[in-house]
């Protein structure tokens, strides 16, 4: 590593790109992927020895996010142990517990909740497909079908239905009894019910695991203090249930009907110098990678959020809002290098995750009337072929001259032997692996820019 370093950082045109980087502002992203983090840490300490030590803003979502915080750490301490150290100490034992007496129960009250949710989703979409498009109610119906919790509770569902009925069958003959068929769903429902309106209190108290390991861990390792106190910027993205008024539905009407209103998961960015309190900023670092039901699910600011990885892994949007010169992004996944149109899913996605925060600040029917009325006072009625955006389609929220990205050269693993594979062995090895590919892919964009600049006669 020392020779490789001293191979990179000794050519001309490296420095003379290096400089180019640190004369303008620079933006830091680092992507969620649990045990491959490790890889990121690498990362991050090439890019310091390359003296990139200056952000404008640092995002990360999950393990991300623990990184991007020793980011901060490391360049305002200067101390480059803190980040090998973390990582080569790694173990299972310092992220997480297993609540290993409250499983079975935790377990059970979940298949209750998840039960009630797939009954009201079956609900919904029965409803919505005996609903005629043309009906004076369909929008009705849609907003119902929106606010369904998602398609797999719906498989699910049926197939489950479906046992139950064998079953039924297999016992009692044909025909059913339609007494004991009620009573049975009557119970059921009933039960269901009750362990859904606690979802949030079994979600606290009675999740399968505990991270009071890695808050220790947090404490130990990162300056919360000092996080808090000063530049840059450090977003860690988390996902929250909200709900929104779709401003653009098709009808001839001014105002939303009672049907626009929709339920959907929308990305949070918290910038950590906004918390209240170092206690409350462990808190925002521990639920950016609370697993769904596996960690304690609490409320951040009013309202219950899970790990940001299930709608922004690779959170751009939050550090391209700073309008940096250039955006460095860190991944996990070694198949993004394959994919041809990388930079533009990467634009698109950035779109969207402005679109969605513009979607969730729609939060009154008020708020979405004004909306839609502008629409129509500029464009005329909403039909079936305009489907208008609430902002525009190419804001240029990330441009190709901005994108700068470090790929691993080889996989991490998959989710048992990479995202949930938290042994100091793995971890050292890919501490070293993103050390590399971090000098490496610095120096490849270096050389594309020299090249650029003095093609050769």
């Amino acid at each position: 590593m020392v020779e490789l370093k001293q191979r990179v950082l000794g050519q001309a045109f490296v420095q003379e790109y290096l400089e180019t980087l640190r004369s303008g502002s620079v933006g830091l992203v680092f992507a969620g992927g649990g045990g491959k983090g490790a890889y990121e840490g690498g990362a991050l300490l090439a890019l310091y020895d390359c003296g990139l030590s200056d952000y404008e803003a640092i995002a990360g979502t999950s393990v991300g996010a623990l990184n991007a915080a020793l980011a901060h750490q490391l360049f305002r301490t200067k101390d480059r142990g803190t980040v090998a150290r973390l990582w080569a100490d790694l173990s299972p034992q310092r992220i997480l517990s297993w609540n290993r007496f409250r499983i079975p129960l935790a377990v059970l009250m979940r298949i209750g909740i998840f039960l009630f949710a797939a009954l009201v989703g079956t609900g919904s979409l029965l409803l919505a497909l005996l609903e005629s498009k043309k009906s004076a109610r369909a929008n009705l119906w849609r907003g119902t079908l929106y606010r369904a919790k998602n398609v797999t509770d719906l498989i699910l569902t049926g197939l489950l239905t479906a046992i139950v009925l064998l079953i039924l069958l297999a016992l009692r003959g044909w025909p059913l009894e339609f007494q004991l068929a009620y009573n049975i769903s009557s119970i059921s429902f009933l039960a269901a019910l009750g362990l859904f309106m606690t979802r949030n209190f079994v979600g606290q108290h009675l999740s399968l695991a505990s991270n009071g390991p890695l808050r220790q861990l947090i404490r130990d390792s990162i300056e919360i203090g000092l996080l808090r106190r000063t530049k840059p910027p450090v977003y860690c993205t988390m996902a929250s249930e909200t709900t929104w008024w779709e401003p653009f539905e098709v009808s001839k009407w001014s105002s939303v009907s009672d049907g626009a209103q929709r339920c959907f998961r929308k990305p949070v960015y918290l910038n950590l110098v906004e918390a209240g309190n170092d206690e409350e900023a462990i808190d925002w670092l521990l639920q950016t990678a609370a697993l769904p039901e596996i960690f304690p699910r609490k409320p951040v600011r009013g309202r219950y959020t899970v790990d940001g990885g299930l709608l922004d892994n690779v959170p751009i949007y939050p550090v391209a809002m700073h309008h940096p010169d250039w955006i460095i992004v860190v991944y996990l996944d070694s198949r993004v290098a394959d994919d041809k149109g990388f930079y533009a899913h990467e634009a698109a996605r950035t779109w969207w995750m402005a679109e969605s925060k513009a979607r969730s600040e729609l939060d009154t029917r008020r708020k979405a009337n004004q909306v839609r009325r502008r629409q129509i006072e500029r464009h005329g009625p909403i039909g079936e072929d305009s489907k208008p955006n609430l902002i525009p389609l190419e804001p240029r929220l990330l441009t190709p001259q901005q994108f700068l990205f470090i790929v691993p050269s080889e996989s991490l693993g998959n989710l048992f032997t990479g995202t949930l594979n938290f042994s100091a062995k793995k971890a050292r090895r890919l501490l070293g692996l993103g050390y590399k590919d971090g000098l490496l892919w610095i120096e490849s964009f270096a050389k594309h820019n020299s090249l650029r600049s003095h093609p050769p006669s």
